[in-house]
């Protein structure tokens, strides 16, 4: 009957201990964009359980590798390092007040598919999470990337109606002759 006492005692603690699970995504404003045109990409943070209530903090450091048809623009994230085609973001004891942990801003350069990957920086789920700074509830988020089509710029409808207009009278002078 002992034997069968530790093995139900572990099993309850096993059962009691919570776990965290959550992700990091990126949701782009857009699925396609125009050549040469400004858009913003979202960072994400989504929790399944426990909840945390705001104001709580999360620490870790994510790496963002981007297509090299676009270009990074500005970050409403403080402690952002860049290099081309690829964002370091510390996360050190970021409060969570919403959903949106901050927003990049990015200019379309070239047609294709623009791809954004998150990673983590250590490789290991570094992450951490507390209802107080330097938190030490440790999980590795779910990480999640994004893709924007990026598609030539279309002609404007002012030329197209220049051209016609000049179509028109090429064409009405030519029945004159």
């Amino acid at each position: 009957m002992k034997g069968f006492g530790k093995i139900l005692l572990s099993g309850l603690l096993l059962v009691s201990t919570s776990s965290f699970a959550a992700s990091l995504s990126l949701s782009p404003s857009t699925g396609s964009i125009v050549e040469n045109s400004s858009y913003t990409v979202d960072l994400v943070f989504n929790n399944d359980a426990p909840s945390l209530p705001a104001g709580s903090f999360i620490s870790g450091i994510l790496k963002l590798d981007y297509s090299n048809n676009v270009t990074f623009d500005s970050t409403t994230l403080g402690s952002v390092t860049s290099t081309p085609g690829l964002l370091t973001i510390d996360l050190f004891d970021h409060e969570i007040s919403d959903t949106t942990l901050g927003s990049f801003t990015f200019t379309a350069n070239a047609t294709g598919w623009a791809d954004f990957f998150l990673t983590d920086k250590n490789s290991q789920g570094s992450f951490s999470y507390s209802d107080s700074p330097s938190g030490s509830n440790g999980f590795a988020p779910t990480l999640i990337g994004a893709e924007v089509l990026v598609t030539a710029v279309p002609v404007p409808a002012a030329a197209w109606l220049m051209l016609s207009g000049l179509g028109l009278l090429g064409s009405l002078n030519f029945r004159r002759k």
